[in-house]
């Protein structure tokens, strides 16, 4: 019986620090190669048109590498403007069916308001996915389309 006690205690040990491990953390300081950060609406221009938030990130440099965000309750992918190596974009489109499933992302434990984003990101040097909080984005006027925006 002891045994099996034993064998029992050790087992929720064994999970508890799995599962600590696998909750992500946020990185306290910031990736250095940060810019800056803004978010834009935008509208296309005809019924029952999308809708959507672009957000920006400008890096000073090619020395991280981003992934996606979390912001304003969605988590996109980042793409490279292919005009600007330095400048990444994501787009959250908000008139659509498509949603992404925050309960099966590894964001789904931070909490964040509307001017505040969460990135994930790799360093060159370390391949693992960090995350960082991106504070105080700034929101710059909306832009109505005649159409559906361009693609990126």
């Amino acid at each position: 019986m002891k045994v099996l006690k034993n064998t029992f205690l050790l087992f929720v040990i064994a999970l508890t620090l799995i599962k600590c491990k696998s909750v992500p953390k946020l990185q306290k300081e910031a990736p250095t190669s940060l810019k800056e950060a803004y978010s834009q609406k935008w509208n296309a221009g005809y019924k029952d048109g999308v809708s959507g938030t672009d957000l920006y990130i400008r890096l000073h440099d090619k020395s991280i590498i981003l992934d996606s965000v979390y912001f304003k309750e969605h988590v996109v992918k980042l793409k490279r403007v292919s005009t600007d190596s330095l400048l990444f974009v994501g787009r959250l489109k908000i008139n659509t069916k498509i949603t992404s499933n925050l309960k099966q992302t590894s964001f789904s434990t931070f909490q964040i308001n509307d001017r505040e984003c969460i990135i994930s990101y790799k360093k060159e040097a370390n391949m693992s996915l960090q995350y960082y909080k991106i504070s105080n984005i700034i929101m710059r006027q909306p832009i109505n389309y005649p159409s559906s925006p361009r693609k990126i």
